[in-house]
């Protein structure tokens, strides 16, 4: 919701699925903009909002999956940053909110899948901390904020999918704990019950896979 609106993406049979926009009446539901212009989908995703302003995934056909942001105006729906240049797209996710800031992964092909954060504008995207270098990335997912941190399953190459805490900096980004202390997949997806504690799934090559 933003300014008392609904964003949402929807196909009306002729521009594909699209960014609309709802008052709550049938008159003030519309499209708001026609992204990947002509009858294919933007492919619009992780639909986030901060400071007045929605923060989403789409495609125009050009630039491929990029970040986009809208200010809920037809002309101030636009890319925010080409991320991954070329039609390729730096697919974009995991969208999550701290101190002011949006954070989220995405790949440009010389780091891979990092996490990255905005702070709304396009100088402001930049990359936090490439913790796989090269290329390969470290495919975090499953992004959670438990008291002013983020909270991940990533893989650096060398532990195999652990949980990871960030503070947003580069300085504070490491591994939680190496659970299945070989390079094999551990944990899996990450997620909060209640104020104060996170779940996940995890197998310490001992018990099989567990409730951690």
């Amino acid at each position: 919701m933003i300014g008392g609106k609904l964003y949402f993406s929807a196909s009306d049979g002729v521009h594909g699925k699209e960014l609309w926009v709802s008052d709550g009446t049938t008159a003030g539901t519309q499209l708001l903009k026609d992204i990947h212009p002509g009858g294919e989908s933007s492919e619009i995703w992780m639909l986030t909002t901060w400071n007045d302003k929605l923060f989403f995934r789409a495609n125009d056909g050009v630039h491929g999956n990029e970040l986009w942001v809208s200010d809920g105006t037809t002309a101030g729906t636009q890319m925010l940053k080409d991320i991954n240049p070329g039609v390729a797209g730096s697919f974009a996710t995991w969208m999550t909110l701290l101190n002011n800031k949006l954070y989220f992964t995405a790949n440009d092909i010389t780091h891979g899948y990092e996490l990255r954060v905005t702070d709304g504008t396009t100088t402001g995207t930049q990359l936090v901390k490439d913790s796989h270098p090269g290329g390969s990335g470290n495919y975090i997912w499953n992004m959670q904020v438990l008291n002013n941190k983020l909270y991940f399953t990533a893989d650096d190459g060398v532990h195999g999918k652990e949980p990871w805490v960030s503070d947003g900096t580069t300085l504070v980004i490491y591994l939680l704990n190496d659970i299945y202390p070989v390079s094999v997949f551990s944990e899996e997806g990450i997620f909060r019950l209640g104020l104060d504690r996170l779940f996940f799934g995890a197998n310490d090559g001992v018990h099989g896979k567990e409730l951690w």
